[in-house]
């Protein structure tokens, strides 16, 4: 298992798709320095003269959480994530079958094996190019504004009715990583949504494309269901936005990732054992 596990880490993070998304991701956070940081928050922060105006810090100007400004950054980069998480190693699973590497590997080694790391190294990487770009723009941030925690005086942050809200007014470094490890888990679960379709769609683009479909689709399908109703539990793509993230508490996060997990899992297990090619 751990020969394998290491070929397929080693075969998700030096592909080619990998370092696309993670560049993409990486020019994304410096182009938010740059239009939004620099000349709209530093001079902000110049201008303020020792008036009353709360200053500019690092977890309100953070991609994570503000969506002042003329771009919408916030709002596009968590859009994007379901494709970002697919580029790296998501349609490996297609291409192994198509090359016929899956049938030489798994006559060599037992085929649960050859799942269970295919899934493991698709999660991670699908989690990695995700949350490398959120981490770095912090960082960023921290080279312009300071980073004392901000007062819920100000009204710049969450409310108090917010399950979060005591976190970022008490410790906003630790609000900060908690979103970015589920913003990581649901990366991952996003990637293996290709993974899961690989058996199912003989396309590779709709296989790279069909997380983002799918969200899509599941996010209009909730907009005609009442709040009262728990299926409602089972989208929750836009509140892995922290600025989005409402009511949710860590019980309604967890809930939502298992279930994906659970769904993806089976099928890319079922998946293979169905059309396995050889005996």
């Amino acid at each position: 298992m751990n020969r394998i596990l290491k070929l397929e880490m080693r075969r998700a993070f030096s592909s080619f798709g990998f370092w696309v998304a993670l560049i993409a991701g990486n020019l994304f956070a410096v182009l938010h320095l740059v239009t939004e940081i620099i000349p709209i928050h530093v001079e902000f922060n110049n201008s303020l003269g020792g008036g009353d105006i709360a200053p500019q810090t690092v977890w309100y100007a953070w991609l994570g959480w503000n969506i002042g400004g003329t771009h919408a950054y916030n709002y596009i980069y968590y859009t994007i994530v379901p494709i970002l998480a697919v580029l790296p190693y998501a349609v490996s699973g297609w291409e192994d079958i198509k090359s016929s590497y899956r049938v030489q590997l798994c006559t060599r080694i037992e085929r649960k094996k050859y799942f269970k790391a295919k899934y493991f190294a698709v999660f991670v990487s699908g989690g990695t190019v995700c949350t490398i770009p959120i981490l770095f723009d912090l960082l960023l941030c921290y080279l312009f504004l300071p980073g004392f925690p901000i007062s819920a005086s100000y009204c710049i942050g969450p409310s108090y009715s917010d399950p979060w809200a005591e976190l970022f007014y008490t410790c906003p470094l630790a609000y900060v990583l908690v979103f970015t490890v589920i913003l990581f888990c649901f990366g991952g679960v996003y990637a293996c949504m290709g993974l899961a379709v690989t058996e199912l769609l003989e396309n590779r683009f709709l296989i790279q494309i069909f997380p983002y479909i799918f969200l899509l689709l599941i996010g209009y399908l909730m907009t005609i269901v009442p709040y009262d109703v728990g299926i409602r539990l089972i989208f929750f793509s836009e509140k892995i936005n922290p600025r989005f993230s409402g009511g949710y508490t860590w019980l309604h996060f967890v809930l939502n990732f298992v279930i994906y997990f659970v769904i993806t899992l089976f099928l890319w297990m079922r998946g293979g054992k169905k059309h396995e090619l050889y005996h």
